[in-house]
This record gives C-alpha cells, sequence and structure tokens, in this order.
C-alpha cells in the first residue's frame, strides 16, 4: 500500500448482494425490445450455468452476451464486442468465481486498509456493478472519491472514452 499513491477503481463492487442480483434481472429485463436480447440473455444464463467447454467457448459467450454492458449498444460497442472475441478468456477462474465466489465474497472489511487517493468510477447504467455497488466501494475507501458517468454501462472507456480518459488523467495529475 505505501507504494501505490493514487487508485482508479472502475465498475468495482465490494460484494455482491440479492438487491444487487434483483436489480440485474429488472436491468436486463428493460431491455427485452433489444434485438440482441434472447441470443444475449441465452449467452449470459449458460455462461452463469456454465455449459462451455472451453475458454474459445466461453469468449463466443461473453462477446455474445457483452451488449448487455453497455447503456447504448452502437458501433463503438459492436467494434469491442468484435474485437473481444480474439482475446482469451479462463473458462477455469470464470467458472469457480460463478460456482464459489460470486454471491460470498465480501470485501468491505479490507477497504479501510486502502490509503492511497482513490477514483471509483460508475456507469449510470451499469446493469452488474452500477453507482450503488460502487459508492459502497468508495465508502469504504477513506480518501475515495465516486463519479457516476450518466447514461453509460459497465464499461464507460468504450461508451466515453474521451470523457473517460479526462476524467481519470486529472485524478492522476491532479
Amino acid at each position: 500500500p505505501d507504494r501505490i499513491g493514487r487508485l482508479v477503481l472502475v465498475a468495482v463492487g465490494s460484494r455482491f448482494r440479492e438487491e444487487q442480483l434483483k436489480a440485474m434481472e429488472e436491468a436486463i429485463q428493460r431491455r427485452s425490445d433489444e434485438p440482441w436480447f434472447d441470443d444475449a440473455s441465452a449467452a449470459l444464463r449458460e455462461e452463469q450455468e456454465g455449459k462451455f467447454s472451453d475458454d474459445a467457448e466461453l469468449g463466443r459467450l461473453v462477446a455474445r452476451e457483452l451488449p448487455f454492458y453497455f447503456a447504448h449498444y452502437g458501433e463503438n460497442e459492436r467494434a469491442f464486442v468484435r474485437s473481444a472475441l480474439e482475446q482469451p478468456v479462463d473458462a477455469a477462474a470464470l467458472r469457480y468465481f460463478n460456482t464459489h465466489e460470486f454471491l460470498t465474497f465480501d470485501l468491505r472489511p479490507d477497504l479501510a486498509a486502502v490509503t492511497a487517493r482513490t477514483l471509483v468510477v460508475a456507469g449510470e447504467k451499469d446493469f452488474i456493478l452500477g453507482p450503488a455497488a460502487c459508492r459502497e466501494v468508495a465508502q469504504g475507501i477513506t480518501n475515495a472519491r465516486l463519479e457516476v458517468l450518466e447514461g453509460v454501462g459497465h464499461l464507460p472507456w468504450i461508451e466515453r472514452p474521451e470523457e473517460f480518459v479526462v476524467m481519470v488523467s486529472s485524478f492522476l495529475n491532479a
């Protein structure tokens, strides 16, 4: 900790709660009129149930479910999804997280140990780790500030790259 002067945390949570799962399910259902909804929902369900045999199959599932991670699924976001298909995904790690850690991990007791000035960035429309989850992290770190980007989902550097760069750069260079 003594070697870290500033820390940026984006779309982060200290735990998963039943309220988050309910909010996530509601956010998913609000997108039910999207043309990609049925395919993304099926992929998300298969990923969560561990219905993949290897890293390549998991990578294809994750790419199919990625539209949920954006507030708006435009050309930048589609380009990101296409590039995501080329990135390796560790199936064993994700399977372990989904079956052993997802509803049991709790980092809140450790947040007070973070002494660095911290910027916590949340996307207002993040369906999985939105403002409430990020606020809990920011409140647990003594020198933390929460910034919520309106109209943005889980990946603000994709949806609003210029604004994200300015925000992070300003914080790091202050």
